[in-house]
């Protein structure tokens, strides 16, 4: 279901939950139509790493995801010294992407937990969407902040399957400093409500 390059991703080993006041998980679409976004890509996400440092209760992971109808390749980042792996191939299986990071964002314990997706296009296969919304379901009936970036110049011709998957919770950015500057502002969101709740807790 999951393929990995050994050069680029992280196998995933975990034995237990771990704790953290706010999991932060982002997945970024590294389809070959991304391949002119990716040096702003990876200085959007030396950015937020940056943003965070010295924050030790955020926990920022960026995932890379691209593949076909068969795998999906997955890259799992958990600091800025890993950005430069981020590159464009293959194609968009965002079904297979969605689930991965369900399991993943599963694993951790927290009262709030933020997953945003990013693409700049539509699924190659259109099952996917479905596939796709059933993830998102899950994970807001377990109280996981779900958001969806659709990024690029065609994305008022594919925000339909956005909307598909993640209802109203779903942004249009014409490039990556669009993209930048809202996630930006989810994120500080997210870390002061969850500062409120640790006060009164």
């Amino acid at each position: 279901f999951f393929s990995s390059r050994r050069r680029h991703t992280r196998y995933i080993s975990v034995t237990g939950v771990q704790t953290c006041a706010l999991p932060i998980l982002i997945a970024i679409d590294e389809s070959g139509s991304m391949r002119e976004e990716m040096p702003k890509v990876r200085r959007m996400c030396a950015t937020l790493f940056e943003s965070i440092s010295g924050l030790p209760n955020v926990r920022l992971t960026i995932i890379g995801w691209t593949g076909n109808k068969k795998q999906c390749i997955i890259k799992k980042i958990t600091k800025a010294s890993q950005i430069g792996s981020l590159e464009a191939t293959d194609y968009t299986p965002i079904g297979k992407a969605v689930w991965y990071c369900k399991h993943l964002i599963d694993l951790q314990s927290s009262t709030k937990r933020l997953f945003v997706l990013i693409t700049d296009g539509q699924p190659n296969e259109l099952d996917d969407i479905d596939v796709a919304k059933e993830g998102v379901r899950i994970m807001r009936k377990r109280g996981i902040i779900c958001s969806g970036i659709c990024v690029g110049a065609e994305t008022r011709k594919y925000s339909m399957f956005m909307r598909d998957i993640f209802g109203d919770e779903f942004e249009i950015c014409d490039n990556f400093t669009e993209v930048d500057e809202f996630l930006r502002k989810k994120i500080s969101k997210q870390i002061i409500r969850t500062l409120k709740i640790s006060k009164f807790t």
